[in-house]
C-alpha cells in the first residue's frame, strides 16, 4: 500500500532533453559519488520527508515526498541548482515517473538503460536514508512496469537504445570494411558498443585511466587493453571511437583527434555528460562527431516509425498506474474507513449483548441475532451506496460494488450447513 499521510505530497521535479540542451543538464547534474552524502541534505534544506534523484545523461529528476506544494519543491530546487525546473503532482508525478522508467518519455523510446538508472537511483536514496514507506512503494512498482515494458518492447518491436543508434551511424560509416576502434571507458553504453564492434570483426583498443580497468573489461569482450594515456602516445591510427568517461571535463581533444586520424574520416560517438570529447572537433576536416545531443536527434527520429506499435505498453502503463493510484485513494480515505470499522464493531458488540446467554448455544437464537446484524449492515452499505452516488455519480457506486463483490464472493452451495 502507498503509505502517503493526508499532509504530504508525491512531487516530481526535473527537466530533460526536451526542456534544454544536453550539455546545460550535464553541467548541473549532481555528481554520483556526491548523491549518499547530499541527499540528506537536499531534504532537509527543501523540507522533504523523503528524496531520491535520477540523473541520466539526459534527464535531471528529483522524486520527493513531503507536506509542501509543488511550486515550493520546484522553486527550493531550482534556486539551489540554478535551472528552472518543472514540476508534477501526485497521480501527474506517478504518470511522468512510470513513462520516465519505462523509456517511453526517452528519446529513442523503451530506452533500455533507463531502467537501471532509475534502479540505481532508488538504491542510493536507500542507502543515503532518505527513501521511505512511500518511495519504496512507488519505486517497486515503478521498476515492474518498466520490467513489463521493456519485456514487450524487446518481443514485438526490438530493444532499442541510444547505443542502438550510435551503432547504426558507425557501422554505416565505416561501410563494411575492418576498422580499429578505440573504446574509451567502462560503462554500460561502451560494454554494448564493444560487443557489436568486435563482433563484426573490428579491431578494438579498451582505454581507461587505469590500466586493470581496461584490462578487465578487454578479458570480458576482447581488444587490447591500455591507459588512455598510453593510447595518445601509441601513435596508432585510428578509425572511430566510443567514449563514455565519468568526470565534469573533456577527456579527448582536438589534437588527439588529429594524431589519431591525421587524413580525417573518423568518426567518434560521445556518451559523455557533459562532452568527453572537444566539440570543436565537430569542425575538423573530415571528422564526423555524434555528441549526445546528435544522438537525440537520430533517436527521435527513428522512434516515430514504431510509435503506433507502443499502445500495449502504454496499456502496461496505465495499469500499475491504476494500481497506485488506487492505493493512494485508499490511504487518502483511510480514517473514513478507519471509522466505518468502528462503527460496525460497535454494531456488533450491540448485538452481542441483545443475545440471551442462555440461548448462547441455540442454532436458532443465533441465526436470528446473524439475520439482524446482516440487515444492519446491509442498510448501512445502502446509505453509503446513496451517499457515493450523490456525491460521486453512478460510475463510483459500480466500481464500489464490484469491489464488494470481488472481496465477499457468494457461497457455492448452502447445503449441508446444520
Amino acid at each position: 500500500m502507498l503509505l502517503q499521510p493526508l499532509s504530504e505530497n508525491l512531487v516530481i521535479v526535473g527537466l530533460s532533453y526536451r526542456h534544454v540542451p544536453v550539455a546545460t543538464l550535464g553541467a548541473h547534474a549532481l555528481p554520483r559519488h556526491e548523491l549518499t552524502t547530499r541527499l540528506p541534505e537536499i531534504a532537509k534544506a527543501i523540507g522533504a520527508t523523503e528524496l531520491a534523484y535520477i540523473g541520466t545523461c539526459n534527464r535531471i529528476t528529483f522524486v520527493i515526498v513531503g507536506p509542501d506544494s509543488p511550486e515550493l519543491y520546484r522553486d527550493r530546487l531550482s534556486d539551489m541548482n540554478g535551472l528552472r525546473f518543472r514540476a508534477w503532482q501526485g497521480e501527474g508525478g506517478m504518470e511522468h515517473l512510470l513513462l520516465v522508467s519505462s523509456g517511453l518519455e526517452s528519446a529513442r523510446r523503451g530506452e533500455p538503460e533507463i531502467r537501471n538508472q532509475v534502479r540505481a537511483g532508488w538504491a542510493t536514496a536507500r542507502d543515503a536514508g532518505t527513501s521511505g514507506p512511500v518511495l519504496n512503494r512507488l519505486f517497486a512498482e515503478v521498476l515492474k512496469a518498466a520490467t513489463e515494458v521493456q519485456s514487450f518492447i524487446a518481443r514485438s518491436i526490438g530493444v532499442v537504445s541510444l547505443t542502438d543508434g550510435a551503432l547504426g551511424r558507425m557501422n554505416a560509416h565505416l561501410q563494411g570494411r575492418s576498422a580499429t576502434v578505440a573504446v574509451i571507458g567502462v560503462s554500460p553504453m561502451t560494454r554494448r558498443c564493444a560487443t557489436d564492434l568486435i563482433g563484426r570483426g573490428h579491431r578494438l583498443i579498451i582505454a581507461s585511466r587505469t590500466l586493470a580497468t581496461a584490462e578487465g573489461m578487454a578479458a570480458e569482450i576482447g581488444g587490447t587493453p591500455m591507459t588512455l594515456d598510453d593510447l595518445r602516445r601509441d601513435g596508432k591510427e585510428i578509425d572511430a571511437v566510443v567514449a563514455a568517461v565519468g568526470g565534469e571535463k573533456t577527456v579527448i581533444g582536438v589534437d588527439d583527434i588529429a594524431r589519431w586520424a591525421p587524413d580525417g574520416g573518423l568518426i567518434a560517438v560521445d556518451f559523455g555528460v557533459p562532452p568527453n570529447i572537444d566539440p570543436a572537433a565537430a569542425e575538423m576536416s573530415g571528422i564526423t562527431l555524434l555528441d549526445m545531443d546528435a544522438l537525440i536527434s537520430v533517436a527521435r527520429d527513428s522512434s516515430s516509425a514504431f510509435d503506433t506499435q507502443l499502445g500495449p505498453a502504454r496499456e502496461i502503463v496505465d495499469f500499475h498506474l491504476d494500481r497506485l493510484r488506487g492505493e493512494a485513494a485508499l490511504r487518502q480515505a483511510a480514517p473514513a474507513i478507519e471509522g466505518v470499522v468502528k462503527h460496525h464493531q460497535a454494531l456488533v458488540q450491540a448485538g452481542l449483548a441483545e443475545i440471551d446467554t442462555e440461548k448462547a448455544l441455540d442454532r436458532e437464537a443465533l441465526n436470528q441475532w446473524a439475520d439482524r446484524m446482516s440487515r444492519r449492515f446491509l442498510h448501512a452499505t445502502l446509505v453509503g451506496v446513496r451517499t457515493l452516488a450523490a456525491d460521486a455519480g453512478p460510475g463510483a457506486v459500480e466500481s464500489f460494488l464490484r469491489g464488494l463483490s470481488s472481496a465477499v464472493p457468494p457461497q457455492k452451495s448452502e447445503e449441508g450447513l446444520s
